[in-house]
């Protein structure tokens, strides 16, 4: 590797569990990181204090000779949290969905952004620190060192194990990042602390109008390439019901006419917005038989959820075609009239197996002052003489006269709504994601 690169192994983290600051408890080397020695590049400058950096350099990368006792390069230089992904590392919310983090893409980001700091502090703000590989060896290699990193001892890459001080695996290990910024700058808080600009609101939605729109289209198949357009979502819509005990969660399609893609086993359609700091979703799905479910939950920060099954809600075929989630106010908040939604955000899926591959996302555009509205959106578009669409029929079920079709999700709009379907409890519904420990890197003296 680069003698100019700062090289970045990967530990995996446990924090005591209910104290305030919380601490490590142990950190040991991820069993997937990398490290070792360089095939080719002799050992830099700011290595060479280092005594545990050993290996013969016989070439160089074009085959010519090294000189005699010429050591090579050694890897890692430093290390950062990188968790073992499946059940420990980070969480990150993306597009209102919580989902996992890991490895040492993790760790090499955490390191860009902890040197921005250290620069951040430095005292020439003309030339900064520079490149920080000699920065690190000298205060690794320092009388502060113990002080200013965790040195990781226990866990091995599978060629080398961890050891007190540098190593194959960890380098000098994770930082103590007020400490190293201590040593290094003499100060923890920026020469220029300039706060960033705030970030204006974003705007709100006319009444009774979408949170969102989306262009019709970009719904393809992660499998096949093709166009899937009832995932095709292209219209959201977050209203109250006229009797204002229920909130109607729309999500509008270009088409929809209930059939799963042949690769699948089921298909659902979300929306998440969060109110007042909590994150909420409304899910509708149907599998391959076509039984449908309707549900809604509570999504945090960690990646749990807290699901009710019993909403109640319609699809309309059509094109385009509409899904509605009728939502009790008090699995919501409940949320007054005139209640700030915001950060609204559609996606639709579809089930391979167990796993879901998400089709299309449509978002977040306005917020929303939640008012009751009778007829949102507007019912499909009136087909071409000659090419009558399909009556608005329960999927996976017979169409009914339509002289018996009744909505429940508000006064009557042709074509009408569905009655709504009986529940079916399926475990899909949830945030789909691993629960990790969100874990700070930042200065918090410890």
């Amino acid at each position: 590797m680069s003698k100019y690169a700062v090289a970045v192994g990967g530990t995996v983290l446990y924090a005591s569990a209910g104290n305030s600051p919380t601490r490590r408890t142990v950190e040991y080397a991820w069993p997937f990181t990398g490290g070792g020695s360089s095939g080719f590049v002799d050992r830099p400058e700011y290595q060479k204090a280092v005594t545990a950096v050993a290996h013969p350099c016989p070439i160089d990368s074009t085959g010519k000779p090294y000189a005699p006792g010429t050591i090579c390069r050694g890897i890692p230089d430093v290390a950062a949290i990188s968790g073992d992904v499946a059940g420990n590392g980070y969480t990150i919310v993306n597009d209102m969905k919580v989902t996992p983090g890991g490895g040492t893409s993790l760790s090499s980001p955490l390191w860009v952004g902890m040197w921005s700091r250290i620069q951040a502090a430095a005292p020439d703000q003309v030339h900064g620190l520079g490149f920080a590989n000699p920065t690190l060896y000298r205060v690794g290699t320092g009388p502060g060192y113990a002080q200013d990193f965790h040195d990781i001892t226990v866990g091995s890459n599978g060629l080398y194990a961890a050891t007190p001080g540098w190593d194959y695996v960890s380098g000098f290990g994770s930082p103590n990042l007020t400490n190293l910024m201590r040593d290094i700058d003499g100060r923890t808080a920026p020469v220029h602390d300039v706060p960033p600009p705030a970030v204006p609101a974003p705007p709100l939605a006319t009444a009774c109008d979408p949170v969102w729109t989306s262009p019709s289209g970009n719904a393809a198949d992660p499998l096949t390439g093709d166009q899937i357009p009832q995932l095709d979502l292209t219209r959201g819509d977050l209203v109250l019901s006229p009797d204002r005990t229920r909130l109607r969660v729309i999500l509008t399609v270009s088409t929809l006419d209930g059939n799963t893609p042949q690769e699948g086993t089921g298909m659902s359609w979300t929306m998440y917005w969060t109110e007042n700091g909590t994150t909420y979703f409304a899910r509708a799905q149907i599998d391959r038989l076509g039984a449908v479910g309707f549900g809604d939950g509570v999504s945090n920060a960690k990646g749990a959820d807290e699901a009710h099954t019993d909403d109640t809600g319609s699809l309309t075929k059509g094109s385009p075609g509409r899904v509605e989630i009728d939502v009790p106010l008090g699995h919501v908040g409940t949320p007054a009239p005139g209640t700030r939604l915001t950060y609204a955000l559609g996606e639709a899926a579809f089930d391979v197996g167990i796993l879901p591959a998400t089709v299309d996302i449509g978002g977040t555009q306005r917020d929303t002052l939640l008012a009751p509205c009778g007829s949102a959106p507007p019912p499909p578009a009136v087909a071409p003489p000659g090419k009558p669409l399909p009556l608005p029929v329960t999927v996976g079920q017979a169409a009914p006269a339509p002289s018996s079709a009744t909505s429940t999700s508000g006064p009557t709009a042709p074509p009408p709504l569905l009655p709504s379907l009986p529940v079916v409890p399926r475990a899909v519904i949830g945030v789909r994601s691993l629960t990790g420990a969100l874990l700070g890197t930042l200065p918090s003296g410890g």
